[in-house]
């Protein structure tokens, strides 16, 4: 497994296959850190049976972090973190061994959002973003799942529907998301 830090601009990702978690930050717990663990232990089973994948998380981990040993090292640009997030979503959704995964935990009672503005705000932004452009691509590779009880998910599965002409499933936990993208980079 490889993990891609904020601003990090490899000259090519390594592995073959590319996971963005697209999803809350601020106040969303540590869905990303678990994330990436199932990741790892699903790509190692048959048939794909590899370490060989690169899993692209916007949180700005520091060098302590449990998952250092996986960080892909490099310089960061003096980009705004939404250009990188650009370039990798695109990647991750456009690739034929990529996906974007959309993760929408409830807020966190113990550590929520502290800086003044509403929770998962720019997640609901990327998300609309991606059901307009799955609107005219229908080759794009994007799951979604979500925590029962986050705001607003019985109007987002109902704009993705409309949107898309037809049924969407929208993942009740992070496992079966994580496995929905496995199964969209592996369609055995």
């Amino acid at each position: 497994m490889h993990i891609l830090l904020p601003k990090i601009y490899p000259a090519s990702l390594p592995g073959r296959y590319t996971f963005f978690l697209l999803g809350p930050i601020k106040g969303g717990g540590a869905w990303q850190h678990t994330a990436c663990l199932e990741l790892k232990r699903l790509i190692q089973q048959e048939p794909l049976q590899t370490e060989d994948f690169t899993v692209v998380v916007p949180c700005r981990w520091q060098a302590d972090h449990a998952l250092a040993q996986y960080f892909i090292p490099g310089i960061p640009r003096d980009v705004r973190q939404t250009d990188w997030e650009r370039t990798y979503l695109e990647k991750a959704a456009t690739d034929t061994c990529g996906c974007i995964i959309g993760w929408l935990p409830c807020e966190d009672k113990i550590n929520p959002r502290n800086d003044g503005q509403p929770y998962a705000r720019d997640s609901y932004g990327e998300i609309g973003e991606w059901r307009g452009r799955m609107m005219c691509d229908k080759t794009l590779h994007f799951c979604l799942g979500a925590e029962e009880g986050f705001p607003g998910l019985d109007v987002m599965k109902s704009n993705f529907e409309l949107a898309l002409n037809r049924r969407f499933t929208i993942y009740g936990s992070l496992d079966e998301t994580l496995q929905k993208a496995y199964e969209i980079v592996d369609p055995a």
